[in-house]
């Protein structure tokens, strides 16, 4: 098997809450904002979910993530994320959790997919969602306009080339049909 340089991260992720069931890209396609607890050392998951136009904010069950395997094995199936508390308020009281939740350990995460080839130097880089930080993409200060000319001059020649090609091979189309009309006639 060929190892490829680089990594999958924010895979999407299915979510199961009170009777359905999405994934974390549709989710935050759909306006909720997502967070995750990405505990690597631990081998655990958690999310936090909130959809402001709703009012409706939930905490998924914490969740055995094998990062390490997660991280370089694009085929692995990932465990499916059970939302245990929703309500309608920003804060949920979880009783029994040993005097409540660290929610500094929530971080927001960026669930569209993104392949990276940045290789982890510690263990916490082996996270499975990146946040909104790692997924950042410095662009030239030039305009969106001034942009779209420079690609559409980068890719003139490629285009006459197709073009000429294509009037090349129309040419021996309009021939053959020439000759078969004159044995009809």
């Amino acid at each position: 098997m060929v190892q490829i340089g680089g990594r999958l991260m924010s895979q999407p992720v299915r979510v199961r809450m009170a009777g359905w069931e999405s994934d974390t890209y549709h989710l935050q396609g759909a306006g909720w904002e997502l967070s995750a607890d990405q505990d690597v050392s631990r081998g655990t998951m958690r999310l936090a979910l909130h959809h402001k136009e709703m009012g409706i904010t939930a905490l998924s069950a914490v969740v055995d993530w094998r990062y390490e395997v997660h991280s370089h094995n694009f085929r692995a199936e990932l465990p499916i994320v059970h939302v245990e508390h929703f309500g309608r308020s920003r804060t949920i009281m979880v009783h029994g959790m040993g005097g409540g939740l660290p929610m500094a350990a929530f971080q927001p995460i960026d669930a569209v997919p993104s392949f990276t080839t940045v290789e982890p130097q510690c263990l916490e880089d082996l996270v499975h969602f990146a946040s909104f930080e790692q997924k950042r993409v410095i662009l030239p200060a030039e305009t969106v306009d001034d942009l779209m000319r420079r690609i559409l001059d980068l890719q003139e020649p490629a285009r006459q080339a197709y073009f000429l090609e294509e009037a090349k091979r129309e040419r021996g189309r309009l021939r053959i049909e020439a000759q078969v009309m004159s044995f009809a006639a």
